[in-house]
């Protein structure tokens, strides 16, 4: 993820980073980025990348930009803080001797002034500090100016509108972002593999054929016999292609499209190819054809099996290849 950042006005000198939130247990930050070498005429580019892994389809990240102003000189220039008066132990046996008066004893005086200096002013010649702000020196410190909310949805998208950009914010509101998404290799979509019946045409009449069905790489492959997947010069006898899928669930077949149990559809929608003819499970007009799919199990509990994992398969497609 490469950050580009619209600058107003470059004043002072800055310095910036960025966090990354994935909620709700993740945080991510980059290194800081001063003005002097990130911020090329008017715009701030921070080209540290953000790798997040093994995100959730319905993932939330949220970016925000801290700033921070300060002098070059700060470091090197000692603040001159002004000494504070200190009460000294004659002082506050003087004190003490004249309120309390002539006639009091003297040895009480002094260990009454010495423990009441010992509580303020901790040692003989070390000044008391305030914690006031006429008499503290408070130092430079980052703050936010601006955040931004990224879904799924957005991996595409290129340019950004700041949120919570503060009036004295350096940025102009807008934010760039370089993303890309993709499935990771440690999480292969699920697979699965077994007998489906599948509605076929042959010779313009519709037949239900068994074959050995398996679930991989986004595709449902099926076979005549289950040796044949493991012999490597036995070709799919065919395949549905779940990246043209027109809807992303896998949903049970009405009564009306099919009275055989246990049968679930799905419907496939792909650029028409020459050939293509319309069917009893085919349809084509020219630029498209729609090919429905009748699936039945041998249980209701296989079904349930096929189309979770099937379902899972299609929300990886939809969520990181549309």
């Amino acid at each position: 993820m490469e950050i580009v950042v619209e600058v107003v006005e470059k004043k002072v000198n800055q310095a910036f980073f960025v966090v990354a939130k994935v909620i709700p247990y993740r945080l991510l930050t980059t290194n800081t980025a001063t003005s002097e070498c990130n911020i090329h005429g008017t715009t701030l580019t921070i080209s540290e990348p953000i790798v997040i892994e093994n995100l959730p389809p319905d993932y939330q990240l949220t970016l925000e930009i801290y700033c921070m102003s300060y002098n070059m000189h700060s470091t090197n220039t000692p603040i001159k803080k002004k000494r504070l008066e200190t009460n000294t132990p004659k002082r506050l046996l003087q004190s003490a001797l004249s309120r309390m008066g002539a006639s009091q004893k003297r040895d009480r005086a002094f260990t009454s002034s010495m423990e009441s200096f010992r509580e303020r002013s901790g040692s003989v010649g070390a000044p008391k500090t305030s914690c006031s702000s006429s008499s503290t020196h408070q130092g430079p410190k980052f703050i936010l100016a601006g955040t931004l909310n990224i879904t799924i949805k957005d991996v595409k998208t290129k340019q950004f509108r700041l949120r919570k950009a503060p009036f004295h914010s350096p940025f102009e509101g807008t934010i760039s972002l370089n993303m890309s998404a993709k499935e990771s290799v440690n999480s292969p979509p699920p697979s699965h593999k077994g007998f489906l019946t599948i509605f076929q045409e042959e010779s313009g009449l519709g037949a239900w054929n068994r074959r050995w069905c398996s679930v991989q790489d986004n595709k449902i492959y099926y076979w005549l016999y289950p040796e044949d997947q493991v012999n490597r010069n036995k070709v799919p006898h065919g395949e549905i292609d779940l990246r043209h899928c027109k809807t992303d669930r896998v949903a049970i077949a009405s009564r009306l499209d099919c009275a055989r149990p246990n049968t679930f559809v799905l419907t496939v929608l792909k650029p028409a190819q020459p050939g293509d003819r319309s069917s009893i499970i085919t349809e084509s007009n020219g630029k498209t054809t729609q090919t429905k799919f009748l699936l039945s199990a041998d249980s209701r509990e296989e079904r349930r099996e096929w189309m979770d994992v099937i379902n899972r398969s299609l929300q990886c497609v939809v969520s990181w290849n549309h």
